[in-house]
């Protein structure tokens, strides 16, 4: 492995609905070439730019908080 790469591990609980669910898809999933290296990243800089997106503002005193535009 090239000494630029991080390697994270995800643990998954086979009782519980959510995992449940995204351990389907990953095993089963709807294309043969099922890439959850992908799939990881993509759903994390989704949320990453909704994060960015939000945007807090302050008006007279108190906090409007605006989720997207």
């Amino acid at each position: 492995m090239s000494e630029n790469k991080v390697r994270k591990t995800v643990s998954m609980n086979k009782t519980n609905p959510d995992d449940q669910k995204i351990l389907k898809r990953i095993k089963y999933g709807e294309d043969e070439k099922f890439n959850f290296n992908d799939f990881a990243r993509e759903a994390m800089l989704e949320k990453i730019r909704r994060e960015e997106i939000a945007v807090i503002k302050s008006n007279g005193g108190g906090i409007k908080i605006v989720v997207g535009r």
